[in-house]
């Protein structure tokens, strides 16, 4: 029986609704409405079981109300015990911004491919409210590089959807094509992403040793940008 690929995101409010892409095939999966908690079923194209879950809280300290609807004190409690189990099982290097970045920090999603922890996303700052950043980091023998870029594509486009340019086809075989090239401080290294930007919202991918690195930023500039290995006992 194949492992299902569980996908969970827990800003502290909902902006827009989140882009999750089969990581065999890099199909949409459905994400779960404002009725539903999850989401159980199998990627359209490939097969893959997976199960997504709307993980939303509500208000965190100095943040404005959420836009959407406030969740049970039970659901909330619900987001905290998941996101907990998902940063004390995470056993590799997660990168965020330094600690130059003095805006609100939060743990934004994970992913796991069956039981073992896959990829966290860190983030800074308020989404939509510029500057923010969020940093994903994922184990790239349980994640297929092309499936994160077009993640991010799909992201960016959500982000600014109207702007007059094009980000990108999201099913392109590989949406990196064309991207600039640009350096990020990774621990006072300079290390090569592939970037593209739409406006003032950009998105940035690359590696680090085992890991594929991405970025989704909007008000700062790249060379901006120094990612440091978490302590993640800051997020659990």
């Amino acid at each position: 029986m194949c492992s299902k690929v569980r996908i969970h995101t827990y800003p502290p409010f909902m902006t827009t609704a989140p882009h999750h892409r089969c990581p065999r095939c890099g199909t949409s999966l459905r994400t779960p409405n404002i009725s539903e908690e999850q989401v159980e079923a199998e990627c359209s194209k490939c097969g893959l079981g997976y199960v997504t879950a709307s993980l939303v809280a509500g208000r965190m300290t100095n943040q404005p109300p959420p836009t959407g609807p406030l969740l049970s004190r039970e659901a909330l409690r619900r987001i905290r015990q998941q996101q907990r189990h998902d940063f004390l099982a995470c056993d590799f290097d997660v990168y965020e911004l330094d600690a130059a970045w003095v805006g609100q920090r939060w743990g934004a999603g994970s992913a796991s491919w069956g039981e073992v922890v896959s990829g966290l996303t860190l983030a800074r700052g308020i989404p939509g409210e510029a500057p923010w950043v969020s940093v994903e980091t994922h184990l790239a023998s349980r994640t297929d590089r092309l499936v994160v870029a077009r993640d991010l594509v799909a992201r960016l486009e959500t982000e600014e959807r109207g702007h007059e340019r094009e980000a990108g086809d999201p099913a392109a075989e590989d949406p990196t094509v064309g991207w600039d090239h640009t350096l990020i401080d990774v621990e006072s290294t300079q290390i090569g992403f592939g970037r593209h930007r739409r406006g003032d919202t950009w998105i940035a991918l690359g590696s680090i040793r085992t890991l594929v690195v991405g970025i989704l930023a909007k008000g700062i500039d790249p060379a901006e940008v120094r990612l440091v290995r978490a302590d993640l006992d800051h997020y659990r």
